[in-house]
């Protein structure tokens, strides 16, 4: 499976669109406001840029959060994306923020050496997991996100901020990602069901397995002090439910399996020469 081919949002508005269907990830944009103003805002301080390059990577709500910041700064280059964020996109030291929610999680790709007789009767990481398959899932989310921070480092200019949102876990128990778990785990029962029934074949079920990693904050800790040119100003976790945006209208459908786990928010800074570089892990808060 060609993953940037194959494997993507539901296009349209349609009951069954990712547009439609998306009302955690706008919870988390709303939830991520408050770091991403203060980003912007310390950038803009260390800074005095005349004008701002922000990128916005693989975030369907981008355009509403380049609104919310827009009234912080004094210009706006929006660069829309064009290819993986697992590749350069941009040119060296051009973009001065980086946004990105929900999507980091996201692998390039299955993860390598993971066949069809490893993980069987699971779509991702359950409780019949072997660890050896917990081991290359873990190793695939490794190399791409050191791969993802390597890329934006090259492009985003010194002392520029980046603010990552993805689903994450608050236990260092890789089998134990709270309800993003559970939620895979009926996926994969009622998948188990098809199969008993006939309607799907078992070889299929085996040898499908969801390209995505819930990283716990230790894990990202490490990996981000794997680069010596960025730091932490900012992370923290957060429960995500079925209430987005403080919405009384009940979370049903498709979009009741959206509606679950936690989540990882998380600012970056590029070191520089023009301003002293900051200690890391200045706030970490959860809830």
């Amino acid at each position: 499976m060609k993953i940037d081919r194959d494997f993507h949002m539901m296009k349209g508005d349609d009951e069954f669109s990712y547009a439609e269907n998306s009302r955690i990830q706008r919870r988390a944009i709303l939830t991520t406001r408050p770091m991403v103003e203060k980003a912007v805002r310390e950038m803009g301080s260390d800074l005095h840029p005349q004008s701002m390059t922000i990128v916005d990577l693989g975030c369907s709500f981008g355009a509403n959060t380049l609104l919310f910041v827009s009234d912080v700064i004094t210009t706006i280059c929006e660069n829309a994306m064009a290819g993986s964020f697992y590749t350069r996109l941009f040119p060296s030291n051009s973009v001065h923020f980086f946004h990105s929610s929900m999507s980091v999680m996201w692998l390039s790709q299955v993860p390598e050496n993971l066949d069809g007789s490893m993980n069987k009767g699971n779509v991702y990481i359950g409780a019949t997991t072997p660890p050896m398959v917990t081991k290359l899932y873990q190793n695939q989310f490794e190399k791409d996100f050191l791969q993802f921070l390597r890329m934006r480092c090259k492009e985003i200019v010194p002392r520029g901020r980046m603010v990552l949102t993805l689903v994450g876990r608050r236990s260092k128990d890789v089998f134990d990602a709270g309800r993003t778990t559970i939620g895979f785990e009926l996926l994969s029962q009622v998948l188990r069901t098809l199969v008993a029934e006939g309607r799907v074949e078992k070889e299929k079920l085996d040898s499908f397995n969801i390209p995505i990693y819930c990283a716990s904050v230790d894990e990202l800790k490490q990996l981000v002090c794997h680069n010596d040119l960025i730091d932490i100003s900012d992370i923290q976790l957060f429960e995500m439910d079925g209430n987005c945006m403080d919405d009384p209208e009940p979370v049903e459908g498709p979009a009741a399996a959206q509606a679950i786990g936690q989540s990882t928010s998380a600012t970056l800074i590029k070191g520089g020469d023009r301003v002293p570089y900051r200690k890391p892990f200045r706030g970490f808060y959860t809830r």
